[in-house]
């Protein structure tokens, strides 16, 4: 099945700003502080992805 162009649109602005993502459990993970995106971040949530804290940030 194809993917919605939105969500992959999104999905690439995100990649560009330090997010990694889990497609299988849709599961989007935050870069450093200064990076991140509320607007985005809302918008991924939509879709049906939730927002998990880089743990491993240094």
């Amino acid at each position: 099945m194809k993917e919605d162009r939105r969500l992959r649109n999104l999905r690439y602005q995100m990649r560009k700003k330090g997010y990694q993502f889990d497609t299988k459990n849709l599961v989007a993970i935050m870069p450093s502080h200064d990076k991140r995106s509320l607007l985005q971040e809302r918008r991924l949530s939509k879709f049906g992805f939730s927002i998990q804290y880089n743990m491993f940030e240094q």
